[in-house]
């Protein structure tokens, strides 16, 4: 929940409600009011910035006395009795409250934050949960999605140690995160490590699995490491491939959609060391199918099921007794296929995808395998198309640009991730980070895992307008420099020093007319994005009294960050051109900081014709 909701949530008075939230959005106002408050202010703030809670903001005790200061000025607000403050508020409070004092020695604090937890680790878990705020562990319960029945800090503490060391919960809890927070939860727990690095974990230092002790490290309890121990067991999760050290390590596999008329099919090398259901994630991975639907392998010996449910479901209404039936994630890949031997793949049991997965050969590679696709033929293939037919159906479609339905049709089939190139090289990156068994990826990482496979779908989809571009460069030259940018996007302000006052003000006028993460267009004169265009980070996307061009958001983003800095020198708010800003004075923005989706909501209100001329 933002801050603006907060506030319309919690606030009677709509107006005082908007005032609220653009009080903390205001960093000034906030540093003059962190510098007025009390000891136990600084200390409530200082505690709650630790925790995380899922909704947004904190419950924490109403005591206008003790919190003259954030009930005055209702960064605390009384709501039926209880306190609520926004976890922006407490973000912003607490950066600013660092600003003021000495600057802290992160190299000392992390080695004595893992001195401490040599120590606390081994000590009784209640125990170390009772030195953590009641409002750290009410907001773990409610994190957990626990029915909370406690009434006070002991209670909490008894729920939270029930919930954290019982396998049962924790199965449950491990099967709902991404593989990659479990590979790196899992390698903590194989080298009994209790010192773990926050960053490693994206959801489970929202719930006590992991408990913060500083900015940088948390711990894992020894009683929760032996329960998640336990429970991995038990839910027998994918494990990360290891090298085989006896002979082959590696299989080449070709995996083949049957019963098209359109070849489609994947030759990938994958570890030796595998199970069926890592089999499963690489082929939807290599294929293209978003896992949203029940899958198997079977043979005429055996029947192995992806999902325990299903397996379950099934064994409930009875089999045929022809197929001994097992677990996925608890077979050996190579204890059923070996070389030139098959086995099918059946994925989605309404649309019937069945595909061959093919041993072509045992393969002795020396050194760390990681799955990758070799060879390919065919397009990404789409779920919820009705089948085969539906699928060549939409193929047919989409090769016949005068087919009455092809615009419905390829946008249709854009939104469910339909791309002309098949993105190999993002794919492989995909499996290499899943199967790698490092860490999860951190906030900066998780865009560009899928950055490329979004770029190459971009260009894919404007080639035929690169092909008509006098000069334009092949599709490989803009995706390499639209990667390039976007993951070292510092490069952007040598680009920023060379666009001229014509070429920023079309940007800006175009780019803050449109909402959300999507690609955005741009309709500019003859050589209008100039310096865009040269860098190749504006893709021809039509031409016509004006350019059309697109831009990945990975570009367009940051762009509008460096021109809206308050230190740039061309930041729009400077700039003068009655052809295009006559509409805005935009030096009301110049010496403002405020956020891009502010700047937007500024601009909206402003009427800016940027977005008023999209809308026509």
């Amino acid at each position: 929940m933002n801050i603006d909701k907060f506030y319309r949530r919690f606030m009677e008075d709509r107006k005082m409600a908007r005032i609220q939230a653009d009080y903390v959005k205001d960093e000034e106002q906030m540093a003059e009011l962190a510098a007025l408050l009390n000891g136990k202010e600084r200390d409530l703030i200082d505690r709650l910035k630790r925790v995380h809670p899922m909704d947004g903001y904190f419950e924490v005790e109403y005591a206008p006395d003790e919190h003259p200061i954030l009930t005055g000025s209702h960064i605390i607000i009384n709501h039926d009795g209880k306190g609520l403050i926004h976890t922006r508020a407490v973000t912003v409070l607490s950066r600013m409250l660092k600003r003021g004092g000495p600057p802290a020695d992160t190299a000392r604090l992390t080695q004595e934050a893992e001195e401490w937890i040599g120590t606390a680790a081994v000590m009784d878990h209640k125990m170390i949960l009772d030195g953590y705020p009641e409002a750290f562990l009410e907001v773990m319960v409610r994190n957990l999605g626990h029915d909370s029945e406690a009434a006070s800090k002991k209670g909490y503490i008894r729920e939270l140690n029930e919930i954290l060391t019982d396998p049962e919960v924790l199965q449950q809890m491990l099967s709902q995160i991404p593989p990659k927070e479990y590979y790196a939860l899992m390698s903590y727990v194989n080298r009994s490590e209790c010192s773990v690095k926050l960053n490693d974990f994206r959801i489970l230092h929202f719930t006590g699995v992991i408990l913060p002790v500083s900015e940088e490290v948390g711990m894992l309890h020894k009683e929760v490491m032996e329960a998640v121990r336990r429970a991995a067991q038990a839910h027998a999760l994918p494990h990360s491939p290891v090298d085989n050290g006896d002979g082959y390590d590696a299989m080449r596999l070709k995996v083949t959609l049957l019963h098209t008329k359109t070849p489609i099919w994947r030759e990938i090398i994958v570890p030796m060391d595998l199970n069926f259901y890592e089999l499963h994630l690489i082929i939807q991975a290599a294929m293209g199918w978003d896992d949203s639907h029940m899958a198997e392998f079977l043979d005429d010996h055996h029947e192995i099921f992806v999902h325990s449910f299903d397996m379950e479901g099934r064994m409930e209404f009875g089999t045929d007794g022809s197929r001994k039936e097992y677990l996925a994630s608890e077979v050996h890949v190579g204890a059923v296929l070996g070389e030139g031997d098959s086995i099918r793949y059946w994925y989605d049991y309404g649309d019937d995808w069945l595909h061959e997965v093919k041993v072509l050969e045992a393969m002795t590679l020396g050194e760390p395998v990681l799955p990758r696709v070799e060879k390919y033929r065919g397009p990404v293939v789409m779920d919820d198309v009705g089948g085969v037919g539906g699928l060549e159906e939409m193929l047919a479609i989409l090769k016949d640009e005068s087919h009455p339905e092809y615009e419905e049709t390829l946008l249709w089939a854009r939104s469910n991730g339909y791309r002309q190139r098949y993105p190999k090289q993002a794919i492989n990156r995909r499996l290499a980070a899943l199967f790698s068994g490092e860490g999860p990826l951190g906030a900066s990482d998780a865009g560009a895992l899928g950055l490329e496979e979004s770029v190459e779908g971009l260009i894919s989809e404007h080639e035929y307008a690169l092909a008509l571009f006098e000069g334009g460069a092949a599709p490989g030259d803009y995706i390499d420099a639209m990667v390039g940018y976007a993951e070292d996007p510092h490069r952007l302000h040598g680009v920023v020093a060379e666009m001229d006052e014509e070429e920023v003000l079309t940007l800006v006028d175009w780019l803050l007319g449109q909402e959300g993460d999507a690609v955005q267009y741009i309709l500019a004169k003859k050589d209008g994005m100039k310096t865009l265009h040269a860098r190749r980070l504006v893709v021809p996307a039509g031409a016509g009294l004006l350019d059309r061009w697109a831009i990945h958001p990975s570009i367009a983003e940051p762009l509008l960050a460096l021109l809206f800095d308050k230190e740039s020198p061309k930041h729009p708010g400077r700039l003068h051109s009655e052809k295009y800003m006559e509409d805005v004075d935009m030096k009301r923005l110049v010496d403002e900081s405020m956020t891009m989706e502010e700047i937007k909501d500024r601009l909206r209100a402003m009427k800016y014709r940027g977005y008023s001329k999209l809308k026509k």
